[in-house]
């Protein structure tokens, strides 16, 4: 038993010794008063140990090997309930227009990817963009965050006095 359940324990003993030391004498006053730390005593032991203490017990086990039985939609993942924004991969098949998009774009120009400010999951998918370009023989300086005046959502192009060409990349679209 923890130190709790013998707390609990004392307890029920101290109200079911009063109740039955009050009981004992002949006064109505006192048979009812003790009844009722009896009472006490014994609602409190089964409070604790049949609620209080099965509360604990009633939480599912989520550590070590699970199966979900191949489903697996990136909402829940072996008892983790996912609630953030999906991730944007470069890889997926869903962004082949966009790599077709970026290839089309002129190599003679300098290109900055810029991510918005404070979003993980934009800084994430613009170092997938910076990557792609790199490996593609783009001019590519690297991947900046940058606070915007209004919210930025997608991808934007945007070209700058001195020739340059910013990738802007967006929170995700929902």
């Amino acid at each position: 038993m923890e130190k709790s359940d013998w707390f609990a324990v004392i307890t029920g003993i101290i109200f079911l010794g009063a109740g039955s030391l009050m009981t004992a004498f002949g006064e109505r006053v006192m048979k009812y008063g003790g009844a009722t730390l009896i009472a006490i005593g014994i609602g409190g032991m089964i409070f604790w140990f049949g609620y209080y203490r099965n509360a604990d017990a009633q939480q599912p086990n989520v550590s070590g090997n699970c199966n979900n039985f191949g489903l697996n939609n990136g909402m829940m993942n072996c008892g983790t309930l996912n609630l953030g924004v999906p991730q944007r991969k470069l890889d997926d098949s869903m962004f082949m227009p966009l790599k077709q998009q970026i290839l089309g774009l002129s190599r003679d120009k300098s290109y900055e990817v810029v991510a918005v400010m404070g979003d993980t999951e934009a800084f994430q998918f613009a170092g997938d963009i910076f990557a792609f370009m790199k490996t593609h023989d783009f001019k590519v300086t690297g991947v900046d965050q940058s606070v915007f005046n209004k919210p930025v959502t997608g991808l934007l192009l945007s070209e700058k006095p001195n020739g340059t060409v910013d990738l802007i990349v967006g929170s995700i679209q929902h």
